[in-house]
């Protein structure tokens, strides 16, 4: 493989591990900035036929890219559980409060 194609592989994997790092973080906006940027790469690296050597690195860096990916989706869809529940007692709060005062 070309070092530039696996400089670019590289690349791919360290924004993934970056996202994971930021979303267990929880910062979300710096997760979707990486998200974007490695989609600009990803693009990039495919604009160019990967050539048949190159199979088994590309195969393997997805594979782990993929791993990543699926952490990343679990922690948002845990946090956006939370944000849902947190949500919902404010919102009964909210109606406990307005109850109480409806009925001073």
């Amino acid at each position: 493989m070309h070092p530039g194609r696996r400089q670019q592989l590289e690349c791919l994997l360290e924004l993934s591990a970056r996202m994971l790092d930021n979303a267990q973080s929880s910062d979300w906006a710096t997760v979707m900035t990486l998200e974007m940027e490695r989609q600009r790469l990803l693009t990039e690296f495919f604009s160019v036929a990967p050539e048949p050597v190159e199979s088994t690195s590309i195969a393997e860096t997805l594979g782990q890219m993929q791993t990543l990916n699926a952490e990343v989706v679990a922690l948002g869809e845990r946090t956006q559980q939370q944000v849902a529940t947190e949500l919902c007692g404010l919102e009964t709060g909210r109606k406990v409060t307005q109850a109480y005062n409806s009925n001073r």
